[in-house]
């Protein structure tokens, strides 16, 4: 019995580390799952964060929309103040013989309409000779106005005449128009629209009618840019003056449109 009292102790001893050893392979995974979970948790945390910055990034998105939208707004009203000005303004003012011509109408209109007065005196007020207008006299054409030094938005290349444009395509505008001229472009509203390089015709065709008319002579192609607001235009067939050169001539055109 004392030889087998050692024997049970080292069984015992030896179960106690296979205890020990269980014990510890159940705290390692444990340490590992807590450690998954901890990998879980800051895999969630960044996905967060990016979802905050896409939200961020969305609102801006949206106040910069909302922004543009209103500067729209504005720019519309302010268009139709201009138009609403530009109908109420009318001109009143009329040259000597037009003003004599219409007060003997308005005699005639009031004489038919009174019953006491007899078609002779009808007829004697209607054949009173209107004055005789005094002969056209031939107003000169003003001189040429030069291209300023350091202007590049007309160019001299070869035969014809290079032209740097931004053109801004508006449906809602009534007519195409030059809204501005500076050194290296020349700003115009184009009243069609981008789609079928309809744009592009209707710029061709008012620079054309600025130089000259509907000429067949006169040649315009959009040679850069069709499809971006920044454009390049090619003119040819331009006819000069005397003693102007072909440079002038296009920035005197150009200039006389602006506003129209």
């Amino acid at each position: 019995r004392e030889k087998e009292r050692p024997d049970l102790k080292a069984k015992e001893k030896d179960k106690e580390r296979d205890i020990e050893r269980e014990r510890e392979k159940v705290r390692e995974r444990d340490r590992d799952k807590e450690k998954e979970r901890d990998k879980e948790r800051d895999r969630d945390r960044d996905e967060k964060d990016r979802d905050k910055e896409k939200d961020k990034e969305r609102e801006r998105m949206r106040e910069d929309e909302e922004e543009r939208a209103e500067k729209e707004k504005e720019k519309e009203k302010e268009k139709k103040k201009k138009k609403k000005k530009d109908k109420g303004k009318l001109s009143f003012e009329m040259e000597e013989g037009e003003e004599e011509d219409a007060q003997a109408e308005v005699l005639v209109k009031k004489l038919k309409k009174n019953p006491t007065v007899t078609s002779y005196e009808i007829r004697k007020e209607e054949a009173v000779p209107a004055p005789a207008l005094p002969p056209a006299t031939a107003v000169p054409e003003p001189e040429a106005e030069r291209l300023p030094a350091g202007y590049s938005c007309v160019k001299l290349v070869g035969q014809s005449v290079e032209i740097s444009v931004e053109a801004t395509a508006s449906q809602s505008v009534p007519r195409t128009k030059i809204i501005g001229i500076s050194a290296h472009s020349v700003a115009l509203v184009v009243a069609a629209t981008d789609r079928n390089n309809e744009a592009n015709k209707e710029l061709c065709n008012f620079l054309r009618s600025a130089f000259g008319g509907d000429d067949k002579a006169i040649v315009c192609d959009v040679i850069r840019g069709f499809k971006a607001p920044v454009k390049t235009v090619s003119v040819k067939g331009l006819v000069p003056k005397e003693a102007t050169s072909m440079i002038d001539f296009v920035y005197d055109r150009l200039r006389r449109a602006f506003g129209k």
